[in-house]
C-alpha cells in the first residue's frame, strides 16, 4: 500500500520503507547523516533499510526502554556527534519506537539549535502517535516527557513490515492510542476496531492510516496543544501516572497498556550554544535603568552587539556609535532601539538563520572560539568582551579576503580596541586551540569553518571560507594590537 498523508511541512508516507527512504535521501544533500537506533531496531528492523545506509553513516545504538530517554543518554549522543564534526546540514534518522523517536527528535531539535530529522516509527504505538503533531520530549526525575518542546520532522516513514518483528504485548500496547482515536473523534473507528477479536493477529495497514488521519485532523486545527489538541490526552493523565510509577518496579507497563526568532541554548563540552532552539517569547520588555545597575566591563560587554549591528547593517548605527568616548557613561534609550530595530529586521526575514540571519554572527566565528577557551583559565572573558576581540579578527580578515577598504577597517579597528583596551587578550597567543574550537563551530558546513565578512560598514555576507593561514595572520595582527 503506497498513500500519503500531507502536513503543512512534512508528509507521513505508507509504503515500503526501502523505496520511499531511498526516494527522501536522493532529494537532499545532507554533509553527514546520523542513524540512531536501539538493540531491537537494529537486529529486527535495520536489514530492511540496510541498502540506504552508506558506511559514512554513523549508526549509534541506545539501550530499549523508557528509563533510558533522559538526559544523559542525550549527552552521550551530542557527545558523539560533536565528535565527528556534524554540522547544522547533517539529518538524524530515527529508527524505532516512541523513545527512539521521542529523544531522537528532541535531540535533533537542540542540537546546534536545530538540524534535519526524519521518524522511521517500528511500532505500532509510535506509527499511530509519535508519527504526527511533532511532540518531543524526554523523561526528568521521574517525571514523564517533562522537557521537550513542538518540531516537527522533515518526513515519517510508515512501513506495518516492521509490525511482524513485534511481540503481542507491543501490538496492544499500540492498539490502545488507536482505539483512543476513535473513542475521542471516530464513531467509525471505533465500531471497526471493535470488531477485532485478536489484535495480534491483523494486518493493520488500513486502520493505521485511519487512525494516524483522525491524528493529523486534530493536530492542524491546535498545533501546540492550546485547545482541541487536549483530547489526545484523553487516558492520559491516569496513564501517566501509572506509567511513571510503574518504572519504578521491577514490572513496568508498557505506554500503551497505561494509558511536538528566539535564539535559546546552553554550551556544551565547552563548545559556545551548543544545544538549543529557536522560540520566540510572549514579550520582551526593556527598561534602560536597569543598565544603571550594571558595571562597566558588563556595558562594555553588550556594546559589542551593538557595534556589530552597524557593522553588518547600518552606516548610520556605526557611525553614531563611533562617535561616543566613553559606553559606560552613557545614556542607551535611543541607541538600543535602534540596534534592536536592525535585529528585528534580519530576524523577521529570515527567523531560523537559513542565510541572511548569519550576518548577525558576524565576530562570532573567532569570538566564540576565544570566549571558550578564555573560560578554562582564570581570567574568562564576557561574551561582548570576547565578541570585541573577534569582530577585530574579523575586519581584519575582511581586509585581508574580501572587499572592505584599508581605510574602513582602520577605522573599525581603531575604535573597538579603544572600547575594548584592557581585556585579556592571552588567548589570542593560542592559535591552534582557537582554530580547533572554530573547526566545531555550529555555522559550519561539510567541515568547512565558514566566516561572516565585511563588504563595507554596514554590509555584510556570509558563508565565506578562509585559508587557516589567513585567520592566523588575523588573530596575529589582534594579538598585536593588544600588545602594544
Amino acid at each position: 500500500m503506497e498513500k500519503k498523508i500531507t502536513l503543512s511541512d512534512y508528509n507521513i508516507n505508507f509504503g515500503s520503507i526501502a523505496s520511499s527512504l531511498k526516494a527522501y535521501l536522493e532529494t537532499k544533500s545532507y554533509t553527514k547523516i546520523v542513524l540512531l537506533v536501539d538493540e531491537n531496531s537494529r537486529k529486527h528492523c535495520l536489514p530492511l533499510i540496510s541498502d540506504c545506509i552508506t558506511d559514512d553513516t554513523l549508526l549509534l545504538e541506545i539501550k530499549s526502554g523508557e528509563k533510558f530517554k533522559c538526559l544523559p543518554t542525550c549527552e552521550s549522543i551530542w557527545a558523539a556527534m560533536a565528535s565527528a564534526q556534524f554540522d547544522r546540514h547533517s539529518l538524524m534518522i530515527n529508527l524505532g519506537g516512541g523513545v527512539i523517536g521521542d529523544m531522537g527528535g528532541f535531540i535533533a531539535s537542540c542540537y546546534m539549535r536545530g538540524i534535519d530529522f526524519i521518524q522511521i516509527p517500528t511500532t505500532l504505538l509510535s506509527q499511530v502517535d509519535a508519527s504526527v503533531g511533532g511532540k518531543l520530549a524526554i523523561d526528568f526525575k521521574g517525571f514523564k516527557n517533562f522537557i521537550g518542546l513542538f518540531k516537527n520532522p522533515q518526513a515519517v516513514l510508515i512501513d506495518t513490515q516492521f509490525l511482524k518483528t513485534l511481540p503481542a504485548e507491543e501490538l496492544r500496547s499500540g492498539y490502545a492510542e488507536m482505539i483512543k482515536h476513535g473513542l475521542i473523534r471516530s464513531k467509525e473507528i471505533w465500531r471497526d476496531l471493535s470488531e477485532i477479536e485478536n489484535p495480534a493477529k491483523r494486518v493493520w495497514a488500513d486502520e493505521i492510516f485511519h487512525s494516524v488521519a483522525v491524528k493529523k485532523d486534530v493536530v492542524t486545527e491546535d498545533p501546540t496543544e492550546q485547545g482541541l489538541r487536549k483530547i489526545l490526552n484523553f487516558g492520559h493523565t491516569i496513564g501517566h501516572a501509572i506509567e511513571s510509577l510503574s518504572l519504578t518496579t521491577d514490572k513496568p507497563l508498557l505506554h500503551g497498556e497505561a494509558s511536538v526568532g528566539g535564539k535559546l541554548a546552553i554550551d556544551f563540552k565547552g563548545f559556545k550554544n551548543f544545544i538549543g532552539l529557536f522560540k520566540n517569547p510572549q514579550a520582551v520588555l526593556i527598561d534602560t535603568q536597569f543598565l544603571k545597575t550594571l558595571p562597566a566591563e558588563e556595558l562594555r560587554s553588550g556594546y559589542a552587539e551593538m557595534i556589530k549591528h552597524g557593522l553588518i547593517r547600518s552606516k548610520e548605527i556605526w557611525r553614531d556609535l563611533s562617535e561616543i568616548e566613553n559606553p559606560a557613561k552613557r545614556v542607551w534609550a535611543d541607541e538600543i532601539f535602534h540596534s534592536v530595530a536592525v535585529k528585528k529586521d534580519v530576524v523577521t526575514e529570515d527567523p531560523t538563520e537559513q542565510g541572511l540571519r548569519k550576518i548577525l554572527n558576524f565576530g562570532h566565528t573567532i569570538g566564540h572560539a576565544i570566549e571558550s577557551l578564555s573560560l578554562t583559565t582564570d581570567k574568562p572573558l564576557l561574551h561582548g568582551e570576547a565578541i570585541g576581540l573577534g569582530m577585530i579578527a574579523e575586519t581584519y580578515l575582511s581586509e585581508q579576503t574580501n572587499e572592505l577598504s584599508s581605510e574602513a577597517t582602520e577605522a573599525v579597528v581603531l575604535y573597538l580596541s579603544q572600547i575594548y583596551k584592557g581585556v585579556h587578550a592571552d588567548t589570542l597567543s593560542k592559535e591552534d586551540k582557537l582554530i580547533e574550537l572554530m573547526k566545531s563551530d555550529k555555522k559550519n558546513k561539510g567541515g568547512k569553518t565558514l566566516f561572516v565578512l565585511l563588504d563595507q560598514i554596514g554590509q555584510a555576507t556570509f558563508d565565506h571560507e578562509v585559508e587557516e593561514a589567513e585567520v592566523k595572520k588575523a588573530l596575529q595582527r589582534t594579538l598585536e594590537l593588544f600588545q602594544l
